[in-house]
C-alpha cells in the first residue's frame, strides 16, 4: 500500500462511517461509477434531497407519518448535522479536514441534542 497513517486518515474514515450510517451504503456499492462516490451523493442531497438518501430504518423509526411534526423536524436537523460533519471529515484535502477535537466537540453536542429529543 504505501500509505502514510495520520490523523487525517483517520477522520476521512470516521467521515465515511458517519455517511454510511445515515445512507446504509457503502463507498464499494456498485452505484458508484464514473466518479460518483458516498461523499459527493451526500453533497448533492444536502439540504433538499435528503431524506431521498436516507437509510430507510432512519425513514421508518424516526421520520414516520405517526411522529409529531416538531419532533421529525428536529430529528432532520441531527440528520443533517451529521450529514455535514460526515462531509467536512470527507474533503479531499487531508489539511481542510476537521481537528479530531472538533468532531468529537461537534458529535457530543449532536449527542446530546438528539438524547433532549427522545426523552
Amino acid at each position: 500500500m504505501g500509505c502514510k497513517i495520520s490523523f487525517e486518515g483517520d477522520i476521512y474514515s470516521y467521515g465515511i462511517i458517519l455517511l454510511e450510517m445515515i445512507t446504509g451504503m457503502y463507498p464499494t456499492d456498485e452505484m458508484f461509477t464514473d466518479g460518483m462516490n458516498l461523499h459527493k451523493m451526500v453533497l448533492s442531497a444536502i439540504p433538499h434531497k435528503i431524506t431521498e438518501i436516507l437509510e430507510p430504518s432512519l425513514t421508518k423509526d424516526y421520520l414516520g407519518e405517526d411522529r409529531d411534526h416538531e419532533l421529525v423536524e428536529l430529528t432532520m436537523c441531527t440528520v443533517m448535522q451529521l450529514a455535514e460533519l460526515g462531509l467536512r471529515c470527507t474533503v479531499t484535502l487531508p489539511k481542510d479536514r476537521p481537528k479530531i477535537k472538533d468532531v468529537y466537540t461537534e458529535i457530543i453536542s449532536i449527542q446530546s441534542m438528539f438524547s433532549a429529543l427522545n426523552n
